[in-house]
């Protein structure tokens, strides 16, 4: 019978341990291959093994204060038994593990159809790669021209020494990691998406009454000139009100109107009060120097959005790095971790597509039945859509689902967490129809002290 269940879980209020009992019920009805339960980190992972063992052997010895839910799995000592020498003997098919490990797992299932070797290595900073390719094609003849383009652009909006190799490969490095924020790839880059990112980012410090005004003022037509001019004009007023303080020579800009030429000059300086005299102790308001923060970084990413998309086109170059680069990992046979999920959605991303037919990723699909999933708040968009037609596999064939978390505790937004997946859970059952669906709440704490849970539940609750 197919079956959903959510529990939703603040800190010490014993996730783990439900997880872990969880799994070890799944098992007993189950074979060993056909469970697996993920979570974040290789610690969280070994810990939930350690604790799954450790259930077992207390059942087998018979020890005191075995928990009610544990008695409820094991009737007889000799099933917890027989299950304990079961992983034992087949260890490398009792999975608890690392969500990225799965990724992987999922990966080398499909490698064949990256044209890659399944005996591939996993590096976790590409950083020397990227560099190799960047030189192959500065070596070059065929891109020299769009490279020398890209770099006179970069020159004339950055401040990034002199050396021209390392500018170029900044200025890639930079365009390539607001692609990954996005959560896309180059291939499927969307240009208004990016857009509105990297002004939302410039101006996320500004108070949130003159933040929604730049954002109106932005969404008229999406000029990005138009809000640094308001931007500029709040600077010329309290520097004008506050002239004495000021170092005459830095700040010539006051009695100008705002141009490209005089948001370059902003650059040179790191805070707002790189420009104070220094017999000057006026302590400037910190609104202000957001100001100036946001403006300096608006003024920058605007200019960088004007060359990745408007005739210079970096998109273009680091299309023929990204080409090199593959070249290159293929020759190593390497393949870097945070490329792997979104090249699996590339693969079993589209509904509307038919999966691959490797046999390695059909036997892994349909091999596993349940799956528990710790920490589920941290979860990305890629990794639940990389996973989802094994989970949809995995119900519609009578197994179940088991999601862990709690909402507060997200932290790896940073990283493309979305906490927003434990809503979209109930899409999913919805469209693919699910005998059984549970949401509970685990409402005991057992590991904090009673203000602090009764604080805690003040602020939340």
């Amino acid at each position: 019978m197919s079956k959903i269940t959510i529990y939703k879980a603040s800190a010490g209020s014993g996730k783990t341990f439900k997880l872990s009992v969880e799994f070890l019920k799944l098992l007993k009805e189950n074979k060993l291959e056909s469970v697996v339960a993920l979570t974040f980190t290789r610690k969280a992972a070994a810990e939930m093994r350690e604790r799954i063992l450790k259930f077992l052997r207390s059942i087998i010895f018979e020890e005191k204060n075995i928990p009610g839910d544990l008695k409820g799995i094991f009737k007889r000592k000799e099933d917890a038994l027989t299950l304990f020498i079961d992983i034992l003997k087949n260890f490398s098919l009792f999975q608890v593990t690392t969500i990225d490990s799965f990724m992987n797992k999922i990966f080398r299932s499909l490698s064949i159809e990256f044209d890659v070797s399944p005996d591939y290595e996993v590096i976790f900073n590409k950083d020397e790669i990227f560099d190799a390719a960047v030189e192959v094609l500065l070596e070059g003849e065929s891109k020299r021209e769009d490279l020398l383009r890209y770099l006179s652009s970069l020159l004339a909006v950055s401040k990034m020494g002199f050396d021209p190799v390392k500018i170029v490969k900044r200025g890639l490095k930079e365009f390539d990691l607001y692609v990954g924020t996005l959560g896309g790839s180059q291939k499927e880059f969307d240009l208004e998406s990016f857009k509105n990112e990297i002004f939302q980012n410039a101006i996320k410090n500004l108070d949130e009454g003159y933040r929604r005004e730049l954002q109106e003022l932005f969404g008229k037509n999406g000029d990005f000139t138009e809000v640094l001019k308001e931007l500029f004009s709040k600077l010329k007023k309290y520097v004008n009100s506050n002239r004495e303080n000021f170092n005459g020579n830095r700040i010539r800009w006051v009695n100008k109107d705002y141009s490209d030429k005089v948001g370059l000059k902003f650059l040179d300086y790191v805070k707002l009060s790189d420009l104070l005299k220094k017999s000057s102790s006026i302590n400037i308001d910190k609104k202000v120097c957001n100001i100036f923060d946001s403006f300096k970084e608006l003024y920058r990413v605007s200019k960088l959005y004007h060359i990745f998309y408007e005739g210079l086109n970096s998109a273009k170059v680091l299309e023929s790095e990204v080409k090199v680069e593959d070249e290159i990992k293929r020759s190593l046979n390497v393949v870097h971790l945070k490329s792997i999920t979104n090249k699996i959605i590339e693969k079993v991303g589209d509904e509307n597509s038919p999966l691959p037919v490797t046999y390695a990723y059909i036997k892994l699909n349909t091999t596993i039945e349940h799956y528990l999933i710790d920490e589920f708040q941290d979860t990305s968009d890629a990794q639940y859509n990389a996973m989802k037609s094994f989970m949809d596999n995995a119900v519609s064939g009578g197994g179940s689902l088991f999601f862990v978390g709690d909402k507060k505790q997200a932290i790896y937004g940073w990283r493309g967490g979305n906490y927003e997946l434990f809503d979209e859970i109930n899409n999913f059952k919805e469209d693919i129809g699910v005998n059984k669906f549970e949401s509970k709440l685990l409402k005991e704490n057992f590991r904090s002290l009673k203000n602090i849970v009764e604080f805690n539940n003040f602020i939340f609750g």
